[in-house]
């Protein structure tokens, strides 16, 4: 039975000449995940944050402990890898997964480190630049435009969108908080694990004429 719940026939050579990685037979298994944070940031107070907020979910195991490191350096940003454990048979590896990458981000936004977007540089012709220069400013009644005033300063332009960025961000964690209150809402941060699936293992296994079947945990190993 695979983990979409489809039962999979192997031929007997395959399973003795082959190598095959079994995903459920050691209950802790390692999750990871990636994120950036600002290249002006400094990546060893990122992952102490971030580990932080894997060690406090109480499905992550305490040992083996979680670890970060630092894997490259991007572009605009510096990409940090968390590591974490969990015991499958308490704990559904996916959902684990996903809320350690939610719990990890908001920790490290609440903490004043910022996950950057690309940053693209655009690099216009003179005759360009003075017909943007020659553009009016735009009223509030207009249709907004991307094109900027001249008139208007870089620092206060820049301002300007970091209040707008803040300011989208404020709304997006209020909107979260919202839905997140609502019914049924405590199962998105649900981690257990689904036993439908196993259970039909087991019914498998039941089922097995000579009680040989490779999936039971009583059955001989090499």
């Amino acid at each position: 039975m695979t983990l979409e719940g489809n039962q999979l026939r192997i031929p007997n050579a395959d399973v003795f000449k082959g190598i095959i990685l079994n995903y459920t037979q050691n209950p802790e298994r390692r999750f990871n995940f990636e994120l950036g944070v600002d290249a002006n940031d400094d990546p060893l107070a990122a992952i102490k944050v971030g580990l932080d907020a894997l060690q406090a979910l109480e499905f992550v195991l305490s040992e083996p402990k979680a670890i970060g490191i630092i894997t490259h350096v991007g572009d605009s940003n510096i990409v940090l890898e968390f590591q974490g454990w969990v015991d499958q048979s308490t704990t559904d590896f996916g959902k684990a997964r996903s809320i350690a990458i939610r719990e990890t981000k908001h920790a490290l936004e609440n903490n004043g480190f910022s996950l950057p977007e690309p940053i693209y540089r655009l690099s216009f012709s003179p005759r360009v630049e003075q017909a943007l220069t020659r553009i009016p400013p735009v009223s509030p009644q207009s249709e907004p435009s991307t094109s900027l005033p001249a008139s208007i300063p870089d620092s206060s332009m820049e301002t300007r969108l970091g209040n707008a960025v803040a300011r989208d961000k404020q709304q997006a964690k209020t909107r979260a908080k919202q839905i997140l209150q609502g019914p049924q809402a405590d199962k998105v941060l649900d981690a257990r694990p689904d036993d439908k699936l196993m259970k039909k293992v087991d019914e498998e296994i039941a089922q097995s004429a000579d009680g040989t079947d490779l999936l039971s945990k009583h059955s001989a190993r090499e």
